[in-house]
């Protein structure tokens, strides 16, 4: 699955279709708590010496996703997400695809046997289809 980048709207990338991670040289990355999101950061920080060719510089960490976004949106910072995460609105920020198609998440979903209905059906189903749509 790949990922987006989430940008303060006045960003000077704010208006492309998309950004590269070499794009984000010198760019301050949202932290994740280490408690909740493991090793969040270091794969960041591997995504951007890899494909961006840089050291990323960190802020936070967040508590929160909606702290993540405020730390966007007031401290001119960038997030890495997947693109699940892109259908909220927060104010003063945007949403970009990363054009860097090696730039991917794992997500590993486990249930209970038997039907699965509601949330979980919707959440199988849009990861489903993202994975085809990522094969075409």
């Amino acid at each position: 699955m790949g990922s987006y980048i989430a940008l303060p709207e006045r960003h000077r990338l704010a208006t492309r279709d998309r950004v590269r991670f070499s794009d984000l040289k010198g760019e301050f990355f949202v932290s994740g708590d280490s408690q909740q999101l493991p090793g969040r950061d270091r794969r960041g920080e591997a995504y951007c010496k890899k494909y961006g060719k840089f050291r990323p510089k960190f802020l936070g960490p967040a508590q929160t996703l909606a702290h993540a976004f405020e730390l966007i949106a007031n401290e001119n910072a960038v997030l890495m997400l997947l693109p699940l995460a892109s259908h909220h609105s927060p104010p003063g920020v945007v949403f970009l695809p990363l054009a860097d198609p090696e730039v991917t998440w794992k997500i590993v979903v486990m249930w209970r046997r038997g039907r699965a209905g509601g949330a979980l059906k919707a959440l199988l189903d849009a990861l489903f289809f993202a994975k085809g749509n990522s094969q075409n």
